[in-house]
């Protein structure tokens, strides 16, 4: 197996948040609302760029609960690989990585609480 030329180094939570709505009518449950929202600041003097993700699931009126994480880390790319695949890795690649480390935080949290579990589902962020 060969090595990527696409590499990261040690995702971090940055925060996360919390809180239930004692004020959900689970007769009028709809569908958790899910957003996502993305900070790449690239380097000017080497080839990385530190990439957050921050998460938003539900809300604070319709749904059982709002949280909200983020999540972030750096990525590091050899300097011949071109800048629009260098873009796409960052916008898709990268973010996709994240996704799935604030997967176990979502499940964890949410098994915590008097609702089921949400299982953060896989998410298509190619735009396709």
């Amino acid at each position: 197996m060969k090595e990527s030329l696409f590499r990261f180094c040690d995702p971090y939570l940055v925060s996360m948040n919390y809180s239930e709505n004692s004020d959900f009518d689970i007769n009028n449950s709809e569908e958790l609302k899910m957003g996502f929202e993305t900070s790449i600041e690239r380097s000017t003097k080497s080839p990385e760029a530190l990439v957050k993700l921050t998460m938003n699931l539900g809300d604070k009126e319709n749904a059982p609960f709002f949280m909200s994480v983020v999540m972030s880390a750096m990525f590091f790319w050899d300097e011949g690989i071109g800048d629009d695949i260098v873009k796409d890795l960052l916008e898709k690649n990268a973010v996709s990585l994240l996704i799935s480390y604030i997967r176990p935080i979502v499940a964890n949290i949410t098994s915590s609480t008097r609702y089921p579990t949400f299982n953060l589902p896989f998410i298509n962020v190619s735009g396709d």
